[in-house]
């Protein structure tokens, strides 16, 4: 996944969004 390749910082946020969404 992408999320993965990121930062933990993007990584974490972007997957938290993921989950809210």
């Amino acid at each position: 996944e992408n999320a993965v390749n990121q930062p933990p910082s993007k990584g974490l946020n972007a997957k938290k969004k993921r989950k809210t969404a």
